[in-house]
Formats: C-alpha cells, sequence, structure tokens
C-alpha cells in the first residue's frame, strides 16, 4: 500500500495569509480564532487547481498594484501568488508515479503552483481601470521536482492547464469518477450536513451509516439465512393482510387483464437490499421506548454526523475498491459539543479513522480545524502536530506551535507555574 504523507504547505498572497508555511504529520490539529483564514487553508487547494478568483489574491497586494500599476515594478518585481504542498511518500505504486522525484523506495516531493503578473503584461497593466481586470493578467506556472531539486532550481515546469487531481488532494462531489492515482480531499464541516428541520439531521445522520451496515450484513451467511426467512415470513402471512387493499385496486385494472393489476408489494425487500439504522439511546427496562439522537443535545448530533461521514466515506471506497489517499479535513467539531465530550472526540477519532483505514488499505491524514481551547488541550495530551494560527495587523499567518520562540533556547523556560484566568476569558488566554 502506498503511503503518501502532506508533509509541508506553503502560501504567499493568498486572501488574509501574507507568508505562511506549516509542517504538516498524520495528525494535525489547527488552532486559532475566527476569522484568521483558517479554512482559507482547505479553500486554497481547489482555488490553485482550478483557477484563482480576485478576491482569493491577498488585498494589500490588490491594493499596491493598482496603486503603482504605472509603474509595475515597484510592486510586481517579487511579488507572486504561491501556493506549495510537500509530500513525503514510501513504496509508491505505479498509480502514483507522478509523485516519483528520485528511483527510491521513499523519497520527498514538492508541487508549487505560481500566479504571477509577467512584465509582457505590464503594457495592459497600465491600461487597467478596475481592479476585476486585473485576474486576467496574472500567468499562471506549476513545477514540480525534489526538495533538492528546488533549492537547486532545477524543477520541472508542467503545462499550466495540467489536471491537478493526481498532484494534490482534491474534493469528489461523486467518487465513482475518483481514478487510480488521485488523491482525494474529504472535508467535513461541523453540524452543517442536514438537509432541512429541526432533527433532519437525524435522519440525514444515520442513513450516511447505511453503507458501512450494508458492508457488515452482505458477507454474513447467517445474516443473509435470516433474511430470507423474514423474506418469506412476510410472503406467507403478512402479505395476506393487504387482500381488502388489493382487492380495491383490483378493480381498477384494465378489462382484457384483471388476473393481473397493479398490486401493492410491501417494501422490506429494499431494506433487506439496503439495511439502515437510527441512532437512539434505549433502557433494558422499558421495552419499545427510545430517545433520539436529538434528544442528546446538538453536540451528540455533530460528533456522530462527522463520525457518519468518515464512515459512508470508508465504506463508499471499500464498496468500490478503491485505495485512493484521503487528505480528511474536519472544521470545528466543537460546535455545540460539551467540554467533555471534546476531550472525549479528540482522545478517540485518531483510533476511530486508522482502524477502519487498515481495514480498508486505504492512506490517510487527519486535519482538525478549531479555535476550541478543550480541543487544543486534548491535541497536546494526545502528541497531535499543532498548527497556531494568528493575526498581525491586517494579515493572517500560521506557525507550528513546536517554531514558536525558535531562536531563543530559554524561550521555553519562561513559561510561569500558575495561571489564573477570568471566567469568560479561557479561549483568549489559550489561544
Amino acid at each position: 500500500m502506498a503511503n503518501i504523507r502532506v508533509s509541508e504547505i506553503s502560501i504567499k498572497n493568498f486572501r488574509a495569509i501574507k507568508d505562511s508555511t506549516i509542517d504538516l504529520q498524520q495528525d494535525t490539529i489547527l488552532l486559532g480564532k475566527n476569522n484568521i483564514g483558517k479554512t482559507s487553508l482547505l479553500d486554497a487547494f481547489q482555488s490553485f487547481a482550478y483557477g484563482l478568483k480576485i478576491s482569493d489574491i491577498n488585498l494589500a497586494l490588490l491594493i499596491s498594484i493598482m496603486k503603482n500599476k504605472d509603474d509595475p515594478n515597484k510592486t510586481l518585481s517579487n511579488q507572486c501568488v504561491e501556493f506549495s504542498i510537500t509530500y513525503h511518500w514510501e513504496e509508491l505504486g505505479f498509480d502514483y508515479w507522478s509523485l516519483l522525484s528520485n528511483i527510491s523506495n521513499s523519497g520527498n516531493t514538492k508541487i508549487l503552483i505560481r500566479y504571477t503578473i509577467p512584465q509582457e503584461n505590464y503594457a495592459q497593466l497600465k491600461q487597467v481601470k478596475n481592479v476585476n481586470e486585473i485576474i486576467e493578467l496574472f500567468k499562471k506556472e506549476i513545477s514540480i521536482g525534489s526538495v533538492d531539486d528546488f533549492k537547486v532550481n532545477r524543477q520541472t515546469p508542467l503545462p499550466a492547464n495540467t489536471k491537478l487531481s493526481k498532484y494534490m488532494p482534491l474534493p469528489k462531489s461523486n467518487i465513482d469518477d475518483l481514478k487510480p492515482g488521485e488523491l482525494l480531499l474529504c472535508t467535513i464541516k461541523a453540524f452543517r450536513f442536514v438537509d432541512s428541520g429541526k432533527t433532519d439531521s437525524e435522519n440525514v445522520t444515520a442513513n450516511q451509516f447505511s453503507a458501512q451496515v450494508f458492508n457488515l450484513l452482505s458477507d454474513n451467511a447467517e445474516v443473509t439465512r435470516v433474511f430470507s426467512n423474514v423474506q418469506k415470513q412476510v410472503d406467507q402471512d403478512v402479505a395476506k393482510k393487504l387482500d381488502p387493499f388489493q382487492t380495491e385496486l383490483k378493480k381498477f385494472a384494465y378489462p382484457q387483464n384483471p388476473k393481473n393489476p397493479l398490486k401493492a408489494i410491501l417494501t422490506i425487500d429494499e431494506w433487506l437490499a439496503n439495511p439502515k439504522v437510527r441512532i437512539s439511546q434505549t433502557f433494558k427496562d422499558l421495552i419499545g421506548f427510545e430517545l433520539p439522537l436529538n434528544a442528546q443535545g446538538l453536540g451528540y448530533q455533530n460528533i456522530y454526523n462527522i463520525l457518519a461521514r468518515i464512515s459512508a466515506q470508508f465504506s463508499k471506497m471499500q464498496k468500490l475498491r478503491l485505495h485512493n489517499p484521503v487528505f480528511f479535513a474536519i472544521e470545528e467539531p466543537e460546535a455545540f459539543t460539551h467540554p467533555q465530550l471534546q476531550h472525549i472526540f479528540v482522545q478517540q477519532i485518531r483510533t476511530f479513522i486508522q482502524r477502519q483505514a487498515e481495514e480498508c488499505q486505504i492512506p490517510y491524514q487527519l486535519l482538525i480545524i478549531s479555535h476550541s481551547p478543550e480541543i487544543a488541550i486534548s491535541a497536546f495530551e494526545m502528541n497531535f502536530q499543532i498548527v497556531i494560527g494568528r493575526r498581525q495587523g491586517n494579515f493572517s499567518y500560521f506557525i507550528n506551535w513546536d517554531k514558536v520562540g525558535r531562536g531563543s533556547q530559554h524561550f521555553f523556560g519562561q513559561f510561569a507555574k500558575r495561571l489564573f484566568v477570568k471566567l469568560g476569558h479561557t479561549r483568549k488566554a489559550m489561544l
């Protein structure tokens, strides 16, 4: 099984992010306050793969370009909009040789996507009247190579119209279309995967477990025998109860075919072919009594929705015999969730994903995006890779926790032994 992991992401002049480089591990948590561009890191994958919009370009850079458009060298000599991903890989199969940077069992490969305004477009830039016209002047460049190749400017250029699904994780609305060698981005947004209504998430969450339930039951001979007996029992006993209804339908049959009218058929066979579950709390002393998922609070609904999305992803891929690497990104699992449940989530999610990934032989990587101090505490305790997002003036930047204070050998010895925090200020103190 190929092992492909994003080891580094670098981004420049994308939205509020001026210039940031972060290291990722198998399990990484990105922490930061609201509205500092955490989600922009995920949006960058699609934006750079399919084409930038004017709103994707850093605002300060746009202002500088417009202000100095008559003398572009003042702004553009060293400026670009850039996104790069570095992978660490091992045992690459043939389908993933697009990422092969050297003949070896393991290595590192970097893919760089850069947008610049080339000098040949400077004359057009001087004629620009509206900032929206600028986007047409940017030129897209793609290059790939080992980390060492980039250090000595020996990377390989790729055509600007190269499809990047084999070079970077991208979302798929239908994984039936997923091809060997492509990398998959699976983004799970907290408590937003609903159809309508206050409690409809209950059905949506439960239905997502259907594929996993079917896989567990379909290959079991004993289960098949039980289902077959159920179908026979329904046909022999239950279906007869519908005879009065069938008689009414028969009255409306075509005269030339009264013996074969339309019939009402119990849909038990549909359930047997696609078994479903509901998530409820039961009590041994109250047979038949249940408390549905929505009775457990919004936090439980959010957490179980996340688990259902992950299970559904693995089950669908297993059914289609897909083994493409999956980059899971979970946004704000703390939404509506009690602090204790947040701790439990972080403590269990790694094992939950790892177990299913190993069963399905699917490489994976996990990124959790959060602004919860509870998530942060558990992340430290569970030795997740920690990335911190911060604001500096009008810009956002991201940095690995283990690089904070680098250059000062006494930095980590300067922490206080105790910290008293006024109620309501915990998040500010942590982040």
